[in-house]
């Protein structure tokens, strides 16, 4: 069991004793006795050598966001890359999927079943543009999606900074796109 905005996660559940990891501390609870002034409690903090590895940080705040992002996705029948393939349709009308796939680093052989499955499901047209060329293209009912899409992010952006300020979050995404440039 885990709570992560507690970081509260029980370990093991064996002959009425308890272990407990709740906020860096280890907790061992005899449990045998139902009143609480009876319980008895060993408290040790807990290390972890991976706390200082900035990839480690890199790693949990993904996870974290994504985790977050893909809930408000799920209620609209979405994955993550589905909905970043929309928003740049919509930012980019007429462009090739080739090129939306080299600017989201989709291989091509994943973009065109990807393709076919948003336009299967009417959120987006192709049109020609140039002999075998097709250009991709909202249609209205991927215009009404991509507007729910926005609201999610802008969700899921506030929730991930709501502990940094302004010059701080604007720091860290530049910081961030250092990185993976």
């Amino acid at each position: 069991m885990c709570c992560t905005s507690r970081m509260l996660y029980y370990i093991a559940i064996h002959n009425n004793i308890r272990i407990v990891i709740y906020n860096k501390n280890l907790h061992i609870l005899d449990m045998s006795n139902k009143h609480k002034e009876k319980t008895k409690r060993i408290t040790m903090t807990v290390s972890n050598p991976l706390e200082k590895l900035l990839g480690y940080h890199l790693r949990r705040a993904s996870a974290a966001m994504l985790s977050q992002l893909g809930e408000g996705f799920s209620e609209l029948d979405l994955k993550v890359t589905e909905t970043s393939v929309l928003v740049m349709v919509e930012a980019n009308p007429g462009m090739k999927q080739s090129d939306i796939g080299r600017a989201l680093g989709i291989k091509s052989a994943n973009m065109a079943p990807l393709v076919a499955v948003l336009n299967d499901r009417g959120f987006i047209n192709k049109k020609p543009l140039d002999g075998r060329s097709q250009g991709l293209h909202l249609s209205e009912e991927g215009k009404k999606v991509v507007r729910k899409i926005w609201e999610h992010i802008d969700v899921n952006e506030k929730w991930l900074m709501r502990n940094l300020d302004d010059s701080s979050s604007e720091s860290l995404r530049k910081t961030l796109e250092k990185i993976w440039q």
